[in-house]
């Protein structure tokens, strides 16, 4: 299995569009691509947030984003519950 280099939270900026933003969500696919989706950081005058999901290799790490500012808690969202079986 293979390693994701970035973690949630680092900000990112990709090589070929020079988009930068947040990492939000990491992907492993079934061929062993490693995809990661960015969010930038929205303005006033934005009504979407712009996103963008790029491979590994065309992203490059700018600073720890939002790892350097706060400790990021986890906290239990409900899931998976367990079932009892009768």
């Amino acid at each position: 299995m293979p390693k994701f280099k970035y973690k949630l939270g680092h900000k990112l900026r990709c090589k070929l569009t020079h988009f930068e933003g947040i990492v939000d969500q990491r992907t492993e696919c079934l061929n062993g691509c490693l995809r990661y989706s960015i969010v930038a950081r929205m303005e006033k005058s934005d009504t979407e947030a712009k996103q963008l999901e790029a491979d590994e290799q065309q992203l490059e790490k700018i600073d720890n984003g939002l790892l350097k500012k706060e400790k990021i808690k986890k906290t239990k969202t409900g899931g998976p519950m367990k079932f009892k079986t009768y």
